[in-house]
C-alpha cells in the first residue's frame, strides 16, 4: 500500500508507520488463515506463529514491498548511568541489529516450521 501523491515527496511519519501496520496487519490476516498441514492443532498454530514473525522480520530487514529498516536500541538517557550503579549491563544506542533477522531467528536444524 503505497501512498500517491500528485508531487513526489518524502513520505511523512504517520504514512511510513501506516504502511509498516497495514502490512503487519496483512500478514496478520494470512497467517491466521493458513489452513497448515502439520499433525496436531497445536503444531499448526505454531507454524502459524513462527510464519508471522519470520514474516514481520523479514518485512524489518528489507524482504517485502517496504524498504528496510534500522532496528537500533533506544535506551533512556540515564539508562547507562543507572544500569552501570546496578551493576548490570546496559544497552548502546548506536548499533543496528537489523538485516538478517529474519534469516536468524529459528535455528536451521529446526525447519520444521516451513513445512
Amino acid at each position: 500500500m503505497m501512498f500517491m501523491a500528485d508531487t513526489p515527496r518524502v513520505y511523512t511519519e504517520d504514512e511510513v508507520r501506516e504502511m509498516v501496520l497495514a502490512h503487519i496487519r496483512g500478514l496478520v490476516a494470512y497467517w491466521g488463515s493458513e489452513d497448515g498441514s502439520t499433525v496436531s492443532e497445536h503444531e499448526t498454530r505454531r507454524a502459524r506463529l513462527k510464519g508471522l514473525a519470520f514474516s514481520i522480520l523479514g518485512m524489518l530487514d528489507g524482504g517485502s514491498e517496504l524498504p528496510g529498516f534500522r532496528v537500533i536500541p533506544n535506551p533512556a538517557p540515564d539508562d547507562q548511568a543507572f544500569n552501570q550503579s546496578q551493576g548490570r549491563h546496559w544497552f548502546p544506542d548506536d548499533i543496528d541489529i537489523a538485516g538478517s533477522l529474519h534469516e536468524t531467528i529459528f535455528p536451521v536444524k529446526d525447519d520444521s516450521w516451513l513445512r
